[in-house]
């Protein structure tokens, strides 16, 4: 244990010590009436820059103690019994008075060091709040935080602001009922609920929601926000306006299903036509016969331009003569 508490003490700590022991010899050494006690006083204030909290008044305590023995111990003086005593006496005032000053300078520079500390950590603080609150406030999609007793608005960002179309005055303090038609607003308020009951991420992946702008559609996801004890205090929503998106998808699928619908016509005209030998009518699928211009016509973007060709113009056009190719 000794050895333990030995190997804990500073290099401070020791020199202190060895200069208690140097004035204690000389003390002994020095007679009666010479004010070596006063000598102590050196020590104790150098503990006031001690990191041990209590080392000036134990030190004082322990010099006193020292002064005394030392007035025991010591050879006698040529002055007089009182004189002694009362320079001992003295020399005790002295010590206890500045271990007493000593101790109260190390308090209070303790007390500063620990209101610098926490000044310190209170700036940091601010300086992460403050962090957060930009990363919140400057995210792309709408944030908004709800109260778990009463699902009211306690912080939105200008993302939902943008989404809205409300000001953050009209939302904070609101509830859904306030913001939302009655419809939207029971099935919000489901969701936030069931949410709170089994305290685990809800995520939506389209739902419809009203706006000043307008109908949007959104991505949500909520999740609640509970404390060291479980308890749900908050609950943490995040939506993304994914209309465009959607509107984009409806675009694509309309155009793939033109594409497809234009491609089996294509096929059905590659296709075998059953067509009469003798009127040259094409049957289509319903069993309908067609000319062969409206059948292609229906079928396709082609246009028919009706001439007659140099074999029926003899056939049927005897004394017209066809002209020559052209060139």
């Amino acid at each position: 244990m000794l050895r333990h508490t030995f190997l804990r003490l500073s290099t401070f700590d020791l020199l202190i010590g060895l200069l208690v022991i140097v004035i204690f010899v000389v003390d002994l050494w020095t007679p009666l009436g010479i004010s070596v006690g006063l000598l102590y006083i050196i020590p104790v204030w150098l503990t006031a820059w001690s990191y041990r909290p209590n080392l000036p008044a134990i030190l004082s305590i322990v010099c006193a103690i020292l002064t005394v023995a030392g007035a025991w111990f010591g050879p006698p003086g040529a002055v007089p019994l009182w004189y002694a005593v009362v320079n001992r006496s003295m020399s005790l005032f002295a010590i206890l008075a500045g271990g007493y000053l000593a101790q109260k300078e190390r308090s209070t520079r303790s007390q500063l060091a620990q209101e610098m500390a926490q000044r310190q950590a209170t700036e940091e603080l601010r300086r992460t709040q403050k962090f957060l609150a930009s990363i919140v406030e400057n995210m792309p999609d709408m944030v908004f935080v709800k109260d778990a007793r009463e699902l009211r608005f306690v912080l939105v960002n200008k993302a939902a602001e943008d989404l809205l179309g409300h000001s953050r005055a009209e939302m904070l303090g609101k509830d859904a009922y306030d913001l939302f038609p009655r419809h939207e607003a029971d099935m919000f308020t489901g969701q936030d609920r069931e949410v709170l009951r089994h305290g685990q991420l809800l995520d939506i992946p389209e739902e419809p929601m009203q706006s000043k702008h307008g109908s949007r559609t959104v991505h949500a996801k909520k999740i609640p926000i509970v404390d060291d004890e479980g308890k749900r205090l908050y609950l943490l929503g995040i939506a993304r306006d994914i209309t465009e998106t959607k509107r984009l998808e409806k675009e694509r699928e309309n155009l793939i299903a033109q594409l497809k619908d234009s491609l089996a016509k294509i096929t059905t005209l590659e296709g075998i036509l059953p067509i009469c030998a003798h009127c040259k009518r094409i049957r289509d699928d319903k069993g309908e016969w067609h000319s062969v211009e409206n059948y292609v016509r229906v079928r396709s973007k082609a246009e028919f331009s009706h001439g007659i060709c140099p074999i029926c113009l003899t056939k049927h056009y005897p004394g017209h003569t066809p002209p020559p190719p052209a060139s």
